[in-house]
């Protein structure tokens, strides 16, 4: 015997798969990663919500090209991309190397022009020094950044002000190596502090410059560890799309 009128089941009908949509669409944006901060939101990605296992595996890049060699072998070994945020002084004497990594598929941020806190500075001082990264990266890749880490990922308010000026998305990290410490750390301790710490989402820092002198090395093991736990190893802007 039904219980139901025709009219009232039609309304549950529709009820219900106007619930399911909306459900579709919260469980869609999830999985790709929570969106990046609106404008006039100013706050640090520091990591993102997500369904699926996703980690973006971020590199510091201020000096040399030994050990960034490394860490871009041991990534091309196993298909990856990364994002390298880069500082203004490598940036001018490494033009050609940074063009080549761009056109491999590697996402670059910026550490802004000089490696220094820039929470000592004014918000004017903050983006001045930011547009002239931005101008260098300009002309050297025919596109400036997207993506900014604040040396140190020291910040305050006017320092994220300043980036959004830029059309810049601040970002820095929930799980950070210690990689780039005096003296440097063994490999295998590199390796331990990553994969037995990281979680669904974590953006991490490592660094690829030379006085990170073993970076190279633990790099291999901490992606075969974070794979063996599950885990997509992506740049930034695979779980942060940037419009």
């Amino acid at each position: 015997m039904f219980l139901l009128t025709l009219p009232r089941r039609t309304v549950l009908l529709k009820a219900g798969l106007l619930l399911a949509a909306c459900l579709f669409i919260v469980a869609s944006r999830l999985h790709a990663g929570r969106m990046l901060p609106a404008a006039g939101t100013l706050a640090p990605i520091t990591r993102v919500d997500s369904l699926d296992e996703r980690v973006a595996l971020t590199f510091d890049l201020t000096w040399g090209d030994i050990e960034l060699a490394e860490v871009l072998r041991a990534l091309d070994a196993a298909g990856l991309k990364a994002t390298f945020f880069v500082g203004h002084h490598w940036v001018a004497n490494h033009p050609d190397l940074l063009q080549a990594m761009y056109a491999s598929g590697h996402e670059i941020g910026t550490l802004g022009m000089k490696i220094i806190d820039l929470t000592h500075l004014s918000q004017d001082e903050v983006t001045q020094q930011l547009a002239a990264a931005q101008s260098l990266l300009q002309r050297t890749l025919g596109i400036g950044a997207r993506l900014f880490r604040p040396p140190h990922s020291r910040w305050k308010p006017a320092v994220l002000a300043a980036a959004q000026s830029q059309g810049l998305y601040t970002v820095t990290a929930s799980l950070d190596a210690e990689d780039a410490v005096w003296p440097p750390p063994a490999a295998d301790l590199i390796v331990r502090r990553v994969v037995r710490r990281a979680q669904r989402g974590d953006v991490i820092l490592l660094n690829a410059s030379d006085f990170a002198r073993h970076t190279g090395d633990a790099l291999p093991a901490i992606i075969k560890g974070l794979q063996g736990r599950g885990f997509k190893v992506v740049p930034v802007s695979q779980m942060l799309p940037v419009e």
